[in-house]
């Protein structure tokens, strides 16, 4: 059986075990923030990241910005979320799993 994860498209690489700061404000990514936070149980605030290998991070949904993304990404756990008063977050996240 296969789980289905959103993904976070980013110019950057994590790996299992590194913590990295985001800062969320794009509205397809405070809406993945807000489904997180429903989730009860914080060890399953769970989404996945992928590097992007052509394109963009940064643009409407409907525009296709990101042209390819990597295979292989890494499963992060959202550890700490801070909002702003605008509706944005900055959240950090840890690697878990390739």
């Amino acid at each position: 059986m296969r789980e289905q994860l959103p993904v976070f498209p980013l110019n950057t690489v994590v790996f299992p075990g590194v913590s990295l700061p985001l800062h969320v404000f794009e509205d397809r990514y405070r809406a993945l923030v807000h489904h997180l936070l429903t989730i009860s149980d914080k060890s399953m605030r769970l989404f996945g990241i992928v590097a992007i290998r052509e394109g963009y991070e940064v643009g409407q949904p409907q525009q296709s910005m990101v042209q390819s993304l990597h295979r292989v990404g890494c499963v992060v756990q959202m550890t700490a979320v801070a909002p702003d008063e605008g509706g944005r977050f900055d959240i950090e996240v840890i690697g878990r799993q390739r």
